[in-house]
């Protein structure tokens, strides 16, 4: 489990979202204000948390928001995460092609903009976008796979 930041990092986080100085933050920002701090709220619980503040929040509005009694939430293990793309791995030889994994992140369940998957893929090959995958994800028997397969 994460453990939650020090009060010093949730003013420094606060403080580079009020660009204005004014010690309020536009509500447009929570999402991004709550992730940078290791949060991971989904689009549907920022949407409910923003319908509860004004226009703008402050400091202590903030707080309020992020010690929620659901704001610190464990992450998700590799395992689970590798499960969750199994479900796409149609062949079961543990490779996903880079369409499929960009129609599942834009259309499916907390969809992505095409520029979010653009930033998430940068730096991958997209021949290479399943091996570094597998690889990243840490599985073993899904890395010995991609090493003995080539890309379609």
């Amino acid at each position: 489990m994460q453990s939650a930041p020090n009060n010093a990092e949730y003013r420094e986080a606060f403080a580079l979202f009020d660009k204005k100085g004014t010690g309020e933050v536009p509500r447009e920002s929570l999402g991004e204000l709550l992730r940078s701090l290791g949060q991971n709220p989904t689009q549907a619980e920022v949407f409910a948390l923003e319908r509860d503040i004004g226009a703008t929040f402050n400091y202590d509005q903030f707080l309020q928001i992020l010690n929620r009694p659901d704001g610190w939430k464990p992450a998700g293990t590799a395992d689970e995460f590798i499960k969750g793309f199994q479900v796409f791995d149609k062949a079961g030889n543990g490779f996903i092609g880079a369409g499929e994994l960009r129609y599942v992140l834009t259309q499916l369940g907390e969809k992505m903009t095409d520029e979010e998957v653009d930033e998430l893929l940068k730096g991958f090959p997209v021949t290479q976008l399943a091996h570094s995958l597998i690889l990243w994800l840490g599985s073993s028997r899904l890395s010995t796979a991609a090493q003995k397969s080539s890309w379609r």
